[in-house]
């Protein structure tokens, strides 16, 4: 799904809104477009970005104002621009325009290179008063986001985690740099890109995108509730999967250290609504003492997972989402917040534990200070069975994701 459609399912869930869409492929006269109106939706994908200088002229603030005046009153006008100080950049990517690296840092290609302030600027340029537009990041880029995060959402540590292809330079890693980044309260500073939302602040502070071969679930955090909608006749199965699960794996964690987040069905399905869950994720927890260098600290809590799954009702079924990135711990109670892949058969709780100790490391090679092979000998598991029952994670897998 491109970018200018996921933007469309966000703001146009009825399908009903008088829409106009202006693409990269626009940019080289994207005032032929601008005519007709008033449209509930104007997404600008891409073209402010490809934009020329003039002499004597703001071209990206003349283009945004010119096009806000085809805009509804109670429209949605939503641009991109790119951030020349994106962390992209200072990796060494080459620029999606030019193909050049680094060069952003130097000079200003195209009025739709710009920064955090420069984007209060422009849209001051065009005549936006800050209380009318509101800005969010997409990540890991404009052109293929999963997430669209807001200053009233930012991302957490750990939770801005890409594949980044090869380029000429690797300089350093771009998953790591992201988490100090966040630690420190800068990710609006070195977001690659920028979405501007002109007209009133929409409900949602978060947006996700979950494209698979099953079908696209979108989800949002709005007012306290996390929603998942079908973008699709594969993500109504999924949701309908989901909310069925529900009842498997409550009954499967009953009476346990483990809670399960319920679902409930909105008058906007096909669309599924959780309670949102406050607290820290056992992933950041982990990560926490691990990177702090408290092993034993990390032991006990990887323990006291175990012990928490471990408990569970005698349900003949086994949950692949329990991993360290879907539960979320508040004051002792945890809860899993994800359950949409579940399979038939009971597993050996270590297996579940080492899959999701596996999962975790995935995302960043420093969690190997974690020192697996110790922690799988503190359980009590050969080579020769974690081999075994890795072997068969992937097959489970294969199972749930058809």
């Amino acid at each position: 799904m491109t970018p200018d459609l996921k933007l469309t399912a966000w703001f146009d869930a009825s399908g009903e809104a008088k829409t106009l869409i202006l693409t990269s492929d626009d940019a080289s006269d994207p005032y032929r477009k601008l005519s007709g109106g008033p449209y509930d939706l104007i997404v600008m994908i891409g073209v402010l970005e490809r934009l020329r200088f003039e002499e004597g002229l703001d071209p990206a603030a003349d283009l945004i104002a010119r096009a806000r005046k085809l805009l509804s009153p109670e429209g949605h006008f939503l641009f991109s621009l790119t951030n020349r100080l994106g962390l992209s950049v200072f990796a060494g990517h080459p620029d999606s325009r030019t193909g050049e690296c680094f060069k952003s840092l130097e000079k200003k290609f195209s009025p739709g290179y710009t920064t955090r302030r420069g984007l209060d600027e422009i849209c001051a340029s065009a005549g936006i008063s800050q209380s009318d537009y509101h800005v969010y990041y997409p990540f890991p880029s404009i052109h293929d986001f999963t997430g669209i995060f807001s200053d009233r959402r930012l991302p957490h540590v750990s939770e801005c985690r890409a594949k980044y292809e090869d380029t000429k330079y690797r300089l350093f890693d771009e998953n790591l740099a992201f988490d100090t980044i966040i630690r420190d309260g800068c990710f609006p500073l070195f977001a690659n890109d920028y979405i501007c939302v002109v007209g009133s602040q929409p409900e949602e502070a978060y947006v996700s995108y979950s494209e698979t071969q099953s079908g696209t679930v979108f989800t949002t955090l709005t007012k306290g509730w996390v929603k998942k909608r079908a973008l699709d006749e594969g993500g109504k199965k999924r949701l309908e999967k989901i909310r069925d699960n529900y009842e498997k794996v409550s009954a499967k964690f009953e009476g346990t250290g483990i809670h399960v987040c319920p679902n409930y069905e909105t008058a906007d399905g096909p669309e599924l609504g959780f309670p949102f869950q406050r607290g820290m994720s056992l992933d950041e927890m982990l990560d926490e003492r691990l990177f702090e260098g408290d092993i034993s600290g990390f032991r006990e809590l990887f323990e006291e997972y175990i012990s928490r799954i471990s408990g569970t009702a005698d349900v003949d079924i086994t949950c692949m989402d329990l991993t360290f990135d879907n539960i979320v711990v508040d004051s002792g109670s945890w809860t899993l917040t994800d359950y949409e892949h579940v399979v038939s058969g009971k597993r050996d709780p270590r297996a579940i534990a080492l899959y999701a100790l596996r999962n975790y490391i995935s995302g960043d090679v420093n969690r190997l200070a974690c020192d697996p092979d110790r922690l799988s000998g503190r359980l009590a598991v050969s080579a020769d069975m974690r081999e075994k029952w890795a072997a068969e994670d992937e097959k489970l897998l294969g199972k749930v994701e058809m």
